[in-house]
């Protein structure tokens, strides 16, 4: 699935269609759509993946996962089977096994007070939700079937800690030390880590890992 950022400009001399046919010729399995004028720190980033999800839900695919323009995988398609076979009900989003959580989502109270990402959202993250704390990882993701499922879902549902997050970063504001009272940013690297820890589906410790399955000779966080 390929989103198509919505600012961007078509050649002028064909249509979108026209200029999508070399991308998916002999590709039946691609699709592509033009969802969300994106904006850097605001929910539209989150739209093209939501979108992404939705999609997914209509094949049999089991894993999710979400690349830029200027990624790919650096396993072959064989091995990445093998890892994500291995790893078979884990839920990724995190920014990497450096991390001191592994590759698990990092909450805000695990970072120290110096740690400049940690004003950006207060704690709790929400008034009406006392208990929420902001988890941060990463836009990029290898997430379950039921991870998406669970994501659409609660987005449908107004009482639902996914739904309330969306509105909050669309709608609400946050007081920044030095800054002032500014809109939520950043979605992306929260929204699903968050939802991801409140939802009970399983995430990595932080130092779990996997028999090399890659013919490495490296062991596979």
């Amino acid at each position: 699935f390929v989103h198509v950022d919505k600012k961007y400009k078509w050649p002028t001399d064909r249509t979108p269609e026209q200029t999508m046919a070399p991308v998916l010729k002999g590709r039946t399995n691609v699709k592509w759509a033009q969802v969300a004028d994106v904006a850097w720190g605001r929910w539209s980033m989150n739209e093209p993946t939501l979108w992404g999800m939705a999609q997914m839900l209509g094949t049999d695919a089991d894993v999710f996962i979400n690349l830029s323009g200027d990624a790919w995988p650096v396993l072959t398609p064989a091995a990445l089977r093998a890892t994500l076979h291995e790893l078979k009900g884990l839920n990724f989003v995190t920014s990497g096994p450096s991390c001191d959580t592994g590759l698990r989502p990092t909450g805000r109270n695990e970072f120290g007070d110096g740690w400049h990402k940690k004003q950006a959202y207060p704690h709790p993250m929400l008034n009406s939700e006392p208990t929420l704390e902001a988890f941060y990882g990463s836009q990029w993701m290898v997430v379950t079937r039921e991870f998406c499922e669970h994501v659409i879902r609660e987005l449908e549902r107004p009482n639902s800690i996914a739904f309330k997050l969306r509105e909050w970063f669309v709608n609400g504001t946050v007081v920044v030390e030095g800054v002032g009272r500014v809109k939520p940013h950043i979605p992306d690297e929260t929204f699903f880590p968050t939802v991801l820890m409140r939802s009970g589906l399983r995430v990595p410790k932080p130092v779990e890992v996997v028999a090399d399955v890659t013919g490495s000779g490296k062991k596979v966080p």
